[in-house]
């Protein structure tokens, strides 16, 4: 999950950091300021709501993280999620 969240980043300039380990990640979304804007905040509120997997953290709201065990998910909800 890690190499496809980062290749996301490459086209998307609101993905500011992808970090993890396997398919525990989090994603931060920010300005290319490195600050947390509403926007992202607001997209981040989103997609949490969608599914037990998907988290908001971090101090402003910013990050998506998941928390789909390898077991739990396969490459094709990976892909279809992402």
């Amino acid at each position: 999950m890690l190499p496809r969240c980062a290749k996301l980043a490459e086209t998307y300039p609101l993905i500011s950091a992808v970090r993890g380990r396997a398919r525990w990640s989090r994603v931060e979304l920010c300005s290319s300021t490195l600050e947390p804007t509403r926007p992202a905040v607001c997209a981040v509120r989103r997609l949490s709501t969608g599914g037990p997997a998907l988290l908001s953290a971090g101090t402003y709201g910013n990050v998506l993280r998941s928390l789909a065990a390898p077991r739990q998910s396969g490459d094709t909800m990976l892909d279809e999620g992402l």
